[in-house]
């Protein structure tokens, strides 16, 4: 008899130890995720070489397309039929150095190394304060209207003035976008539960002759916190979906580096 009740006991504490487990299960599958009121998020940019020499080989190819691409969309506009040969060879290089201004700042490694790029955000409620830097100067001050999904660009000399106010946010187009889950391959990063994701999309230089870059992001993400706003990673249905806490980005067009965007600070609430 004591036997008996002694294993009635010892199965009742086996189910309720198994509901328990369940109970605690099911809690944690139903957690709403954070979706930040305050607080700050800070990413910081590192660059990491790879290959110097196919660096200098395709930024001197990449140079080279940019250059001809301009011409030629310079010469299929028209406009050196109605223009004197000095005016349009003026046209044709200032279109070249606008171009390759825009390379010089975000396809140059060994530049960007130097320079340590930070992205922030500052949540206060219904707004974002969103700021971009590096070591030379201020590159971005803005403030990101939450509700109706509207920025306010402010000016760098002084940011009580504005440039653009309340103009539509504006996300990365997404045609070309393609995304791969590696839910198996997960990190922990700053207390959240992350898994990889790898997205691959493209952009488009019309100035330069229609000149395609391809891009690939190698993610890891977390579904434990919700906004859809992202001091780097600006694709709306990634942001629906989950929030990248690191980001690797890899291009075609220069290639042998890695430019990795990572927490330096993170307080939400």
């Amino acid at each position: 008899m004591g036997l008996v009740f002694h294993t009635k006991i010892m199965k009742n504490n086996i189910i309720a130890i198994i509901c328990l487990i369940c109970i605690l299960g099911c809690s944690s599958q139903n957690k709403s995720p954070l979706i930040p009121k305050k607080g700050n998020l800070i990413f910081k940019q590192e660059i990491n070489i790879i290959n110097q020499s196919l660096i200098d080989s395709t930024l001197k190819s990449a140079e080279a397309k940019i250059m001809e691409g301009a011409a030629y969309t310079m010469g299929k506009s028209g406009q050196k039929q109605t223009m004197d040969s000095m005016d349009y060879a003026s046209s044709v290089s200032l279109l070249q150095n606008m171009i390759m201004g825009t390379i010089t700042n975000n396809f140059t490694p060994n530049l960007q190394k130097k320079w340590k790029e930070e992205r922030s955000f500052r949540f206060q409620d219904s707004i974002i304060i969103s700021k971009e830097k590096n070591t030379l100067r201020n590159l971005k001050h803005a403030v990101i209207h939450r509700g109706k999904e509207t920025v306010t660009i402010k000016t760098l000399a002084d940011t009580t003035k504005n440039k653009a106010k309340n103009i539509p946010y504006k996300y990365v187009p997404e045609d070309n976008l393609k995304v791969s889950e590696f839910r198996n391959e997960t990190k922990e990063i700053n207390g959240y539960e992350c898994f990889k994701i790898v997205t691959t999309s493209q952009d488009i230089i019309k100035n330069a002759n229609n000149l395609e870059i391809n891009y690939t992001h190698t993610l890891y993400v977390t579904e434990e916190l919700q906004c859809k706003y992202h001091p780097v990673f600006k694709y709306r249905s990634i942001l629906k979906k989950y929030y990248p806490l690191e980001i690797t980005e890899t291009n075609d067009l220069v290639k042998g580096y890695e430019k990795i965007y990572s927490i330096k600070e993170m307080k939400l609430e």
